[in-house]
């Protein structure tokens, strides 16, 4: 054998040892799940669409409690709420409805019963077109003499997106009439109900508040201020203002579930302290309504609500709970 064939069998030898190891390793890392094979992907996905919700070890709170935000509309039936709300801890409810006429609201208080109350809005909505009605203006006076109206809104100011409003809505709070509908939520004592997701920073909006006298503000949605030191500098330099801890603390639908949480339902120690520093002007809300899948997850709301408020000492724990709710709405 001359060098040359020499050469070229040991070549041959060795890449063909190469290869098949190569190839023993690679497929062996495959099917342990390590590499980027189906594996990994599979687990990526599932993460995607089950939220970690912390383990949660003791007794949660066994007071009564009330939902402060909540949406009636035609797309549940009246029978469907009454079996969410039946199957879940929630003993009294407060429900943004369309409806506003007293007959309306005779009719599904009717049905209902006597643990739900309503609050409405003095817009006609139609998608992104969201417009002030003055007729609805002496709906409200009649509704609100019948005892039937405890609340006004939710009123949209800057919303981003809903299933309702997909291109999102923004709303001149400036305007007269915008600044009408407040003076008259304060003349009639009834706490207005405002989404604005940029609320923190709308400091002409904080200005135009505190010119009402007797105005009542339930900031939805905790504004979206995802910063505890905000919030507590918000609630303490503005007594006017009110907050709901609905959608943020929402592990079961709504942006916060893909966003990620502002307070989860084992709180930070800095959410503790502002929750408790400031428990008598915070309420609980499940903001359920949009579809008949978040009616039905009302109970797992309601079930993690009161595993946050088992966090706080019982008097804070009760005033988020109910009687913030009893206060605020005059029941």
């Amino acid at each position: 054998m001359n060098k040359r064939s020499f050469l070229k069998l040991i070549f041959s030898t060795t890449s063909l040892l190469f290869f098949s190891t190569f190839s023993l390793f690679a497929s062996g890392h495959k099917r342990s799940g390590k590499g980027r094979g189906r594996g990994r992907s599979k687990k990526n996905k599932e993460g995607r669409g089950k939220p970690e919700r912390e383990e949660f070890i003791g007794t949660p709170y066994q007071g009564k409690m009330y939902d402060a935000h909540a949406h009636i509309t035609s797309k549940v039936s009246i029978k469907t709420y009454i079996e969410a709300y039946k199957n879940s801890t929630f003993d009294k409810a407060g429900l943004f409805t369309k409806s506003i006429k007293s007959k309306s609201l005779e009719k599904i208080k009717n049905k209902l019963g006597k643990n739900f109350f309503f609050f409405v809005d003095l817009h006609k909505r139609e998608k992104s077109n969201y417009q002030f009605v003055k007729s609805r203006a002496k709906s409200l006076n009649m509704a609100k003499q019948k005892n039937l109206v405890h609340g006004v809104g939710e009123l949209y100011y800057n919303l981003s997106f809903a299933p309702f409003a997909p291109q999102g809505i923004k709303t001149n709070y400036k305007s007269k009439s915008e600044i009408g509908i407040l003076e008259k939520a304060a003349e009639l004592k009834l706490p207005v109900f405002i989404h604005d997701e940029k609320f923190y920073e709308h400091q002409d909006l904080l200005d135009i508040v505190k010119k009402i006298p007797n105005l009542k503000v339930v900031l939805a949605h905790l504004g979206y201020i995802k910063s505890p030191r905000k919030v507590d500098k918000l609630l303490t330099n503005n007594k006017q203002i009110y907050t709901d801890l609905s959608l943020v603390t929402n592990s079961r639908f709504g942006p916060f579930k893909r966003k990620g949480l502002i307070i989860k339902r084992v709180p930070s120690k800095k959410w503790i302290e502002i929750l408790e520093k400031h428990d008598d002007r915070i309420l609980v809300g499940s903001d359920i309504g949009a579809d008949v899948q978040r009616v039905k997850r009302l109970s797992k709301v309601a079930n993690d609500y009161r595993i946050l408020l088992s966090h706080l000492k019982k008097s804070s724990a009760e005033k988020i709970a109910y009687k913030n709710f009893e206060k605020l709405f005059s029941i």
